[in-house]
């Protein structure tokens, strides 16, 4: 017979048991383990009071081995627990610690979240606390500043609780740190690094035993899997750990997990099925704190099947719930679905007054944040958040309202990269202080609404018929703000963005859009009308149409946008970029020209003309050549930063998955890497020309940001940066540099100068080309197109954009 099999055993035989024989009864009977530790904490809490203090180190075994499990299964329990300990007299600083420990951990579990964290900053500023609950009470801390929005904060205390566990080699509490940053990790949508902590944490738990935090472990993997689409691994992972909750009794991590299989059905299609769960969901949890979500989920679902006056009330229960514990990190999403009820029944003020709360939720959420990183998946989780705000406003004629709420959607943490190094902020354009746009210039700002974007895998798995996606996702549109000295307009483009969609971005080619075809529709979808009658036209793309070459967009006399007397354009991420760009830098004459040149090593395909290119510039602006096999890299920051204009001419290459490590050849095992730009490099430059293949193309992360090469070298201070879309031959590309920096020369700005160099390549005669070509060491005519012009086509000449000038 076991040893504990007898279940007339006195509760003293929790301090006799052997270890092993304790996880055996916790496993088997669990409802006999809580009875004889409950007794015993009683029994010697008692004695403590009484003055025999022989007890405390037992009493201290016997209380953290309860709380503990009465922290995963039953918060009430634990609450009360700690409620009956709290004047326990103890001798020890371990004891007091515990105690006081447990304590802050019980005002949490009543959603008191705000005194939960003022009792931890309490207690970790003691000089004397022990390690151990050091840990603990970072961890705890950082949980409870992520439930009311301190995102950063949170993220922080994880990271210190893991690398204190990890010094004292407990790989327990290592678990549980790494359990908490695949969940923040889920929160920021970053599936890949959430699924990478998260299996770290299984590994602990599987190494010290702990099913039931292997379970939690299992359940936040289940999310990401749901969140990739992947709903039949979800569901099998949730449906484990439902069975194992609901067989300890633990009520409340059982309704959680209820949540997450109501949510994963509701994706699946299964209506009914997600409203029953859902209903179960809330009769099972017994804290507040995660009825939120299963309200959120409850009244979605009423919303999907049509029922908005059900899910007005789900919601409207929620954002009560929420307010009253201060739950922030959800906040922001309760309003918007309150919001968007409201818009479908016709309110709409109350949905305007939702949709603005739920913004304002996320900008108050943002603004301590330092983390660029942090600052893109905050915005980017909560981008349609914006989007939906946008065109309420648009559908109630509030345009200038419309145009600021898409600005503080893009291109945030790009545009507080740059303003970070200098000495005070622009505004952004707001509906009250109308943007100065000088008279022979116009601003096209777009905005696209409901593109699939592939960092949320789970929307593009529904059909595109589905109610959910009519739900979840506001309307493919794409918006047109046109910005003149007249004012702001607002058009409505007839383009969806999402069929500018490539399904393999590591396959895609923006020569794509060259087709006549296509250069023509989107010349017609795109561009304003009436077309405004400006000297000076600056882009500001947006999602997919940073893609979209405009200078190669065709109008019905077969004529691109950019031709002989045409506008001049220029591109920037934002208007209020570009704002700052225009107020902020007057342009330079001091300094000189640094060119930078290399056509490769032997063993590969060498350019013909990259280091010729960089040695004609050079002589051409009276500047200096660094080129061929000569080491650069080491010294090239320092020497770039007083130049005027910076010219690199070599091999480059954009990479997808890792855009910072997108990188320009500079020499033999020598690299320029985005990355390495923004760690080191500090410019002046008026202007850094990046005559490579690819070096204008970014990975945009949601909330439009850039990242790549443009974002690297603007950042760190150029005023502007001339760079390709796609891979460029290497004889046009130094012919249209040639032109280009004669136009410098000459006293023209930039764009004028891009826009010249690109019209005369257009239309350089055959006859002509040779000619120059004759006197070119290395040119080969048979690489010469056919045809009277042999550069006419796009596709050498539409590659180079200015950004930011």
């Amino acid at each position: 017979m076991d040893e504990h099999s007898n279940h007339d055993v006195a509760w003293t035989a929790v301090l006799e048991l052997p270890p092993e024989s304790l996880a055996r009864l916790e496993k088997e009977d669990l409802a006999r383990w809580r009875q004889w530790h409950a007794q015993a904490v009683a029994a010697l809490a008692a004695s403590l009071h009484a003055g025999d203090m022989s007890g405390e180190p037992a009493f201290l075994t016997v209380l953290e081995r309860l709380g503990n499990r009465l922290l995963l299964d039953d918060p009430e329990g634990f609450a009360t627990l700690v409620d009956s300990v709290a004047d326990v007299p103890t001798a020890s600083s371990a004891a007091r610690q515990l105690v006081r420990y447990f304590m802050g951990v019980a005002l949490a579990r009543r959603d008191q979240y705000e005194a939960a964290l003022a009792m931890l900053d309490e207690l970790l500023a003691d000089p004397a606390l022990d390690d151990y609950i050091h840990g603990r009470a970072l961890n705890s801390r950082a949980l409870y500043c992520r439930v009311t929005g301190r995102l950063q904060e949170a993220m922080a205390g994880y990271q210190a609780s893991l690398t204190l566990w990890q010094q004292q080699g407990n790989r327990l509490r290592e678990g549980l740190a790494w359990l908490n940053l695949g969940n923040i990790a889920h929160q920021l949508q970053q599936y890949d690094e959430g699924e990478t902590y998260l299996n770290q944490a299984m590994a602990c738990f599987e190494e010290t035993g702990s099913s039931q935090w292997l379970a939690a472990a299992q359940s936040g993997l289940g999310l990401i899997y749901r969140d990739r689409g992947e709903w039949s691994a979800a569901i099998t992972f949730f449906e484990t750990v439902a069975a194992r909750r609901q067989a300890d009794d633990a009520r409340d991590s059982w309704g959680r997990i209820l949540t997450n299989i109501s949510e994963t059905y509701l994706m699946q299609g299964r209506l009914d099925e997600a409203m029953q769960v859902g209903m179960a969901a809330l009769a099972a949890l017994e804290t507040r704190v995660y009825r939120v979500d299963a309200y959120l989920a409850l009244g979605l679902a009423r919303q999907v099947a049509d029922d908005l006056g059900a899910a007005r009330e789900a919601f409207v229960t929620a954002l009560d719930i929420a307010l009253s514990i201060g739950r922030k990190d959800i906040l922001a999403e309760v309003h918007y679905r309150l919001g968007e009820v409201l818009r479908r029944l016709g309110d709409d003020a109350a949905a305007l007054a939702q949709f603005e709360a739920a913004v304002a939720v996320i900008e108050s959420v943002r603004e301590p944040l330092r983390d660029e990183g942090v600052k893109i998946s905050l915005l980017g989780r909560w981008q349609q958040v914006y989007e939906a705000l946008v065109l309420h406003c648009l559908a109630l004629a509030r345009v200038a309202d419309a145009f600021h709420w898409a600005e503080r959607a893009r291109a945030r943490a790009f545009l507080e990269a740059v303003e970070g190094r200098l000495e005070e902020k622009a505004e952004a354009p707001t509906p009250n202080r109308t943007m100065m746009i000088p008279p022979d210039t116009a601003l096209l700002s777009y905005f696209t609404t409901g593109v699939l974007d592939r960092a949320l895998p789970w929307l593009r798995q529904l059909p595109s018929d589905s109610r959910l996606r009519q739900h979840l996702l506001p309307p493919a549109r794409t918006l047109l703000f046109c910005l003149t000295a007249d004012g702001l307009a607002a058009q409505e483009c007839p383009l969806n963005p999402n069929d500018l969609l490539w399904d393999s971005p590591r396959e895609d080619d923006r020569r794509r859009f060259l087709d006549t075809a296509v250069q023509r529709y989107l010349h017609d979808a795109l561009l304003p009308t009436p077309a405004p009658s400006a000297h000076h036209v600056i882009i500001a793309p947006h999602g997919p149409l940073h893609e979209v070459p405009f200078a190669a967009l065709l109008a019905a006399n077969e004529r691109p946008w950019l031709h002989e007397g045409g506008p001049l354009l220029a591109y920037t991420p934002s208007a209020a970029f570009w704002q700052r760009r225009a107020t902020r830098f007057a342009g330079s004459t001091a300094g000189q020209c640094l060119t930078v040149g290399y056509d490769g090593p032997a063993h590969r395909q060498r350019l013909r003309h990259t280091e010729t290119e960089a040695r004609f510039i050079a002589v051409l602006t009276g500047g200096e050549a660094w080129v061929g096999a000569r080491p650069k890299a080491g010294a090239l920051p320092e020497r770039a930063k007083g130049c005027r204009w910076l010219h690199v001419a070599c091999h480059g290459r954009f990479h997808y998955d890792a855009p910072l490590d997108s990188y320009l050849e500079t020499g033999p095992d020598e690299r320029l890497t985005a990355r390495q730009v923004l760690a080191a490099w500090q410019l002046e430059v008026d202007l850094v020309t990046l005559s490579a293949c690819q070096t204008g193309v970014s990975r945009l992360l949601r909330g439009d940001e850039p990242m790549g090469l443009v974002r690297a070298f603007l950042a760190v201070g150029a005023r502007a940066v001339l760079v390709s879309q796609w891979a460029v031959a290497d004889m046009p590309t130094f012919l249209l540099m040639q032109q280009f920096y004669h136009k410098l020369m000459a006293g023209v700005d930039a764009a004028a100068a891009l826009h010249a160099a690109q019209v005369w390549l257009q239309v350089l005669p055959r006859h002509e080309l040779l000619a120059r070509l004759a006197d070119l060491p290395g040119s080969d005519v048979e690489d010469v197109p056919e045809g009277p012009r042999p550069f006419a086509h796009p596709r050498y000449w539409a590659a180079f954009i200015l950004v930011g000038a």
